[in-house]
């Protein structure tokens, strides 16, 4: 009895993933960008937002990216989390990684 009053829950659970994953597939990858020391990359092919220094980061720094949820991947040579939306807003966030400006 108690696997029967579940369904309902897990069919509307799958229904929502799969509308999810329908509109990512269907939305165009967001840009990464470049900053001084190093450049922001959204691999899609891994599902990651990756940060990409140019030299090992200051322990400041290295503590603002774990606050901001990044973790460091040394396979990929890249601190990096999960590529959502939330990703993109945390690291927005970081002030050593903002955008350069175009022209410099």
């Amino acid at each position: 009895g108690w696997a029967l009053s579940n369904n309902s829950a897990n069919i509307r659970r799958v229904r929502e993933r799969i509308e999810e994953l329908e509109k990512k597939a269907s939305d165009p990858a967001p840009e990464g960008w470049s900053f001084d020391g190093g450049e922001v990359v959204m691999n899609t092919d891994e599902n990651r937002l990756q940060i990409l220094f140019d030299d090992k980061p200051d322990a400041d720094l290295r503590a603002e990216l774990k606050a901001e949820a990044f973790k460091w991947a040394p396979s990929q040579g890249a601190w990096q989390r999960q590529l959502t939306s939330n990703a993109i807003r945390a690291a927005k966030r970081i002030k050593a990684i903002q955008p350069t400006e175009k022209g410099e």
